[in-house]
């Protein structure tokens, strides 16, 4: 258990660390950037770390490390339930308030409200 622990740990830092190097554009200025071919940083940003997700999500998979069975709660089930139902009906939520005009008009904290209150 501890080995898997360890494993699912470094794992999850790693990919954390990648989407913050992502979001912060260091692949097209950070110390990469200046030491490695462009071309394989556009790899690296684009594509180069799928098998990092692939490694994390087979080592979650079995279940046995603290924090994949931290993740298995069923408050964190619940949270993944409802922000996934919110990823269906965001685009929705989106274009409906384009068509309506009126709608539209209101500032914006009074048309979110207005989203809030019809759930």
């Amino acid at each position: 258990m501890l080995t898997a622990t360890i494993i699912e740990s470094i794992l999850a830092t790693l990919v954390v660390a990648q989407i913050l190097y992502l979001g912060a554009n260091w692949f097209e200025l950070g110390p990469l950037a200046k030491v490695l071919p462009k071309e394989l940083v556009f790899w690296l940003e684009r594509s180069g770390v799928a098998p990092l997700y692939g490694a994390t999500i087979l080592a979650f998979t079995f279940n046995r490390g603290l924090l994949s069975r931290l993740l298995s709660l069923r408050v964190f089930i619940l949270l993944g339930e409802i922000s996934y139902s919110i990823y269906l009906i965001h685009q929705t939520l989106f274009i409906t308030a384009r068509e309506h005009r009126a709608l539209a008009q209101l500032p914006d904290l009074a048309r979110q409200s207005c989203f809030v209150s019809d759930g």
